[in-house]
C-alpha cells in the first residue's frame, strides 16, 4: 500500500488500530521525526472525545469489510506532537486491502478561523442591524412627535449664564442635571449639550420617566427577551441600547421608581445592565443627562430617591431659568412662536401689537415658556390681520389685579400697570443703579419712565 503520492497528509491504521504507514506530509502536520509515528495507537493523533469515532469506524469495518472510496471527510480534530489540537478535515475508508483502514488529514485551521470572523462579522451586522432599526424606529417618533421649540431663544444675562456652563460641560462625559421649573426648556438644553458634544453624530435618545407606566419603564430603559413577562412576544431593544456611544435624556428623572434607581446607578458607575428576562449583562458607553422639576434633596430626605444616584447624577447640575428671571427674552421669544405659527397657518404676522407686548412682558409666568408658546399660538390663530394681538386674558390675572370691568385693551395695561407698581414698589422706586426697576422688568430706564407717565403712574409723596 503506497501512499508517499498521496497530496495530504496520510495514515494507514490495522485491526488494531495502530498506526503502520504514515506519509512525509503526516509526519510533518503532525511533527513527527521519519519513523515516529509507526506503532502509535490512532487515539493519539485526536482528542479522546474524538477518539471513539475511529473505534466505532474501525469495528464496522471489521465485521462488514468495505471497498467503497473515500469520501467527504468529517470535520474533527487532531492532536499534534506537542498536545496542540487544531481543527482537521479527517477523511476515512478502507485500504485496497480491504482490511486496513486510511486516513487522510487536512489542517482547516485558517478555513475555522475565517468561517468564526465571518460568523463574528454576521453576528455584529445582525446587532447594528436591529440597533439602527430601534434607531429609526425611535428618531421617527421623535419627528412624529416634534414640536415647534427648536430652538434656544434669548439673549438675557440669565440665559447666556446658563449656556456658558453648558459649553463648559458639552465637551466632558460628565452627567449633567438639569434643574428647573415646567416648561423652562430643559429638553432643549439636553440637546444643546448633545450637540456640542464629541457624540453629536450618535443618537440623542429621550426618555419622558414620567409618562412612562411603572411596568413597563424597566423595559424600554433595558429592553426585554422574548417571553420575559406576559405579552412579551419578541425580544426588545431598550433605550440605552439604542443610545450606546451616544447621550441618553431622562426627563423627569424624580419620577423614576426606587427599584430603577439602583439599577441606573450601576450603569452610571460600570456602564452595565441586564436586559429583562436575560441572564447575560450588556456593556453600554452611554452619556446620560437627566432633568427634573422636582426638589431631589427634598426627596432624599423622604426616602423616595437614592443619595448615592442623586450624588452621582449631579456632577454638574445646570439651574434652567423661569421666564419671569429673563423678561429681556420674552420680545424675542413671542416673535420667534408667532413667525413659526404664521407659518405653519399660511399666514404673516408683520407686527405686534404694543399693549399685548406689554401685558406679556409684565406677566410671571407660571407655566414659564410652554405656557406663553401656547398663548401664541392662540393668539396667532385668532388673529385676523398682520398685526398680532392678544384677543383672550391668560394666566391667573386676578392674582395681579382685581378683574376689569372695561374693554380688554384696559384689562392688558392694568396688567402690566400693576406689575410695574408692583416692582418699583420692592425696588424702592429706584429707576437706575443697582438693583433698579427697569433691570428687573427687562426695559431701560428711559422706556420704563415712558411707560409709567402713559400709565399714569407717578411716585407718592412721603406724606401719602
Amino acid at each position: 500500500m503506497e501512499i508517499s503520492r498521496i497530496p495530504d497528509a496520510a495514515i494507514i491504521v490495522d485491526r488494531d488500530g495502530s498506526i503502520v504507514q504514515a506519509n512525509r506530509l503526516a509526519e510533518k502536520l503532525l511533527g513527527y521525526e521519519r519513523g515516529k509515528l509507526l506503532g502509535l495507537p490512532v487515539e493519539a493523533l485526536v482528542p479522546d472525545d474524538i477518539a471513539q469515532k475511529h473505534v466505532d469506524l474501525r469495528e464496522a469495518y471489521s465485521a462488514h469489510p468495505v471497498t467503497r472510496p473515500i469520501g467527504m471527510g468529517r470535520e474533527l480534530r487532531a492532536m499534534h506532537a506537542d498536545g496542540r489540537v487544531f481543527p482537521a478535515e479527517i477523511a476515512i475508508g478502507p485500504a485496497e486491502d480491504g482490511i486496513h483502514i486510511i486516513a487522510v488529514i487536512r489542517d482547516i485551521t485558517s478555513i475555522v478561523e475565517t468561517r468564526s470572523a465571518l460568523e463574528r462579522a454576521l453576528s455584529e451586522v445582525g446587532r447594528l442591524t436591529d440597533q439602527l432599526q430601534a434607531e429609526s424606529e425611535y428618531l421617527r417618533e421623535e419627528v412624529e412627535s416634534a414640536h415647534g421649540f427648536t430652538e434656544i431663544v434669548g439673549n438675557s444675562k440669565a440665559l447666556t449664564a446658563t449656556l456658558r456652563k453648558i459649553e463648559l460641560v458639552a465637551k466632558t462625559n460628565a452627567s449633567v442635571l438639569l434643574l428647573g421649573e415646567t416648561g423652562t426648556g430643559k429638553e432643549l438644553l439636553a440637546g444643546a449639550i448633545h450637540s456640542l458634544s464629541e457624540r453629536r453624530d450618535r443618537p440623542l435618545v429621550k426618555v419622558d420617566c414620567g409618562t412612562l407606566p411603572a411596568g413597563l419603564i424597566e423595559s424600554e430603559l433595558f429592553g426585554h427577551e422574548k417571553g420575559a413577562f406576559t405579552g412579551a412576544y419578541e425580544s426588545k431593544t431598550g433605550r440605552f441600547e439604542v443610545a450606546d456611544t451616544g447621550t441618553i435624556f431622562l426627563d423627569e428623572i424624580g419620577e423614576l421608581p426606587l427599584d430603577l434607581q439602583s439599577k441606573l446607578l450601576r450603569v452610571l458607575e460600570d456602564g452595565i445592565f441586564r436586559r429583562l428576562g436575560s441572564k447575560n449583562e450588556q456593556k453600554v458607553d452611554v452619556r446620560i443627562i437627566a432633568a427634573t422639576n422636582r426638589d431631589l434633596k427634598e426627596e432624599m430626605r423622604g426616602g423616595r430617591f437614592r443619595t448615592d444616584l442623586y450624588y452621582r447624577l449631579g456632577v454638574f447640575p445646570v439651574v434652567s431659568p423661569p421666564l419671569r428671571a429673563r423678561r429681556e427674552d420674552i420680545p424675542l421669544l413671542v416673535s420667534f412662536f408667532a413667525s413659526k405659527s404664521a407659518a405653519a397657518l399660511g399666514r404673516k404676522i408683520n407686527s405686534i401689537d404694543r399693549a399685548s407686548m406689554d401685558a406679556l412682558t409684565a406677566y410671571d409666568w407660571p407655566g414659564n415658556i410652554r405656557e406663553l408658546r401656547n398663548v401664541i399660538e392662540r393668539a396667532v390663530i385668532l388673529s385676523q390681520g398682520g398685526v398680532l394681538e392678544i384677543k383672550e386674558s391668560f394666566g391667573p390675572v386676578e392674582a395681579l389685579v382685581p378683574a376689569p370691568a372695561g374693554p380688554l385693551k384696559q384689562s392688558l395695561q392694568a396688567i402690566e400697570r400693576a406689575r410695574i407698581l408692583r416692582v418699583l414698589e420692592e425696588s424702592g422706586w429706584k429707576i437706575k443703579g443697582t438693583g433698579n426697576a427697569a433691570g428687573r422688568l427687562g426695559l431701560s430706564p428711559s422706556s420704563l419712565r415712558t411707560r409709567m407717565k402713559k400709565l399714569g403712574i407717578t411716585r407718592p409723596s412721603p406724606a401719602d
